[in-house]
């Protein structure tokens, strides 16, 4: 029988047990407690750029460039003097503002004139950045500024000859060429004048005759009346010289491959016409599938010409020919009959060569699949 004061213990230790249980724990009256959450803030756009630009009336292709920013843009926009002047959709990156409308929508009174230019960049957030810059349109004081071309020297009867006049010029108004000359008859002409746009200038000079120089004179003029002028002479020799052909090397191939030939470039001012003869050291016209093969047939080309200033190419096939050793003689002539020659050995030697065959990878396919081949690749000339 338990005494009293192991009763009492184990009534409190039995207490304590239920007090502790999770099961009977009071959660009246919790309170919770929430950090606030710090949230990043978006960054506004930047963008920079001069508080002060200034340009010559009337030049055309004139920008301003801005050093812009953000990553969620949405569009740009201008206004000068408080008004619109021009907007677009942003790419985020910088931003170009073009100059042109206030030609083109005659914003230009007078000169110098001052204009304010505001330039606003919005990103998707609607936040915005401005920036001001003053445009100042100024009075165009310079003459049209005229790259000079060299002096040109070219055989007679060569073409492909002009020359070309890089110009700058805000206010482009008229220009003329004009040509002086030691030739008889043709001492002093105006070739060419009209309205200028400002682009730059070329003339042909082909055709003209030799042992005779020749001075060709630009003018441009704005509309200020500013002007610049700028001279090329043009001296054309006379052809005294032999076309030019190459030499190409000489040629070797076994009996029956295909795809050779012989090609040489050739050139002259004023060229006339070419033959293209055949020396035969030795052929076997009963080798192989000799009825398959020919002999090379002479060429006469009475009219010898080519579109590139250069000279163009002239070339023989040598597919088919007998078995053999050969040179191949070029002979090309100008209007003055003046010539040059080169020549080409060729030899074709016998197929003493077996069929190459490549062979196949292995293949491995399951029983009762279609569509699988052998494929061998085989090279020869002489099938």
């Amino acid at each position: 029988m338990l005494s009293s004061n192991h009763t009492r213990f184990i009534f409190a230790f039995m207490l304590t047990l239920i007090i502790l249980s999770p099961c009977v724990t009071s959660v009246n009256n919790t309170n919770f407690s929430i950090a606030p959450t710090s949230m990043m803030e978006i960054a506004a756009p930047t963008i920079t750029g001069p508080t002060l630009f200034e340009f010559e009336n009337g030049t055309v292709g004139v920008t301003i460039e801005y050093d812009a920013y953000d990553a969620n843009p949405k569009n740009w926009s201008v206004t000068v003097d408080g008004s619109y002047y021009s907007s677009s959709t942003w790419d985020g990156g910088p931003v170009t503002v073009l100059l042109i409308y206030l030609i083109t929508r005659n914003l230009i009174v007078t000169v110098p004139q001052d204009f304010t230019f505001i330039i606003t960049v919005v990103n998707e957030a609607e936040e915005n950045a401005s920036i001001t810059t003053t445009v100042r349109a100024i009075q165009d004081t310079n003459a049209p500024q005229i790259t000079q071309p060299a002096n040109i020297t070219y055989e007679e009867g060569r073409f492909g000859n002009e020359i070309k006049w890089n110009i700058i010029e805000s206010n482009p108004d008229f220009y003329n060429i004009s040509r002086y000359s030691n030739e008889p008859g043709t001492n002093f002409s105006i070739l060419e004048t009209g309205d200028w746009n400002g682009d730059d200038i070329d003339i042909n000079v082909d055709g003209l005759n030799a042992s005779h120089w020749y001075i060709y004179t630009l003018f441009v003029n704005d509309t200020l009346g500013l002007n610049s002028t700028s001279s090329v002479n043009v001296t054309v020799l006379a052809d005294i010289s032999n076309p030019v052909i190459s030499s190409p090397d000489d040629v070797a191939f076994e009996f029956g491959d295909t795809g050779m030939e012989v090609r040489w470039h050739a050139y002259d001012s004023n060229p006339k016409n070419y033959t293209i003869d055949e020396i035969i050291h030795f052929n076997d016209t009963l080798y192989g599938n000799y009825t398959e093969f020919h002999y090379f047939t002479n060429i006469s080309q009475p009219v010898w010409m080519f579109t590139d200033p250069d000279g163009g190419d002239i070339s023989i096939s040598l597919d088919g020919l007998f078995l053999g050793n050969y040179t191949f003689i070029i002979t090309a002539f100008d209007i003055y009959n003046q010539s040059s020659t080169d020549s080409v050995y060729v030899r074709i030697y016998p197929d003493i060569r077996a069929p190459v065959i490549n062979a196949s990878d292995n293949l491995v396919y399951e029983e009762g699949y279609t569509g699988y081949n052998i494929t061998w690749d085989v090279d020869e000339n002489n099938p």
